[in-house]
């Protein structure tokens, strides 16, 4: 996919750990660009991007990575693909926080993060709806 659509892009000021660095608005469409702090242990359920590649880096802790049938683990410098219609799914399987940087390409779908933040009462029949809506083909309702 040609960028013909990127534009330059420099955020000045950091923004505290966790939280979106760039968004497809502030991109073109091109990226959106996010960080997620996460606990020890704590997982992300089974789903498939229908829009975006995702990719992950980790900045710390260690995490294990499922893309399709394949299992990989890795700390502080890993980076993983996960191509747009590739079920995957990760943890972190370390005893402390851990924390990742996350981008998909092309951007939009870092907007979902702030609907889930804003739910009051976010139950997985809620957040599957907003996984819907964001192209994602979603597990969440299978972990009941």
């Amino acid at each position: 996919m040609p960028f013909d659509r990127a534009v330059f892009f420099l955020r000045e000021n950091p923004i505290p750990t966790g939280g979106t660095h760039a968004t497809a608005d502030e991109t073109g469409g091109a990226v959106g660009i996010f960080e997620g702090v996460i606990p020890p242990g704590h997982s992300i359920h089974w789903h498939t991007h229908t829009r975006e590649a995702e990719c992950f880096h980790v900045i710390a802790g260690r995490f294990r990575f499922w893309c399709g049938d394949d299992v990989a683990e890795g700390g502080p410098g890993t980076t993983v693909v996960a191509p747009a219609y590739r079920r995957h799914r990760w943890q972190n399987i370390s005893e402390q926080e851990g924390r990742l940087l996350m981008w998909v390409t092309p951007g939009g779908f870092e907007a979902l993060f702030a609907e889930i933040d804003a739910l009051s009462q976010p139950t997985p029949q809620a957040i599957y709806e907003i996984e819907t809506r964001y192209g994602i083909l979603s597990e969440i309702l299978d972990l009941r």
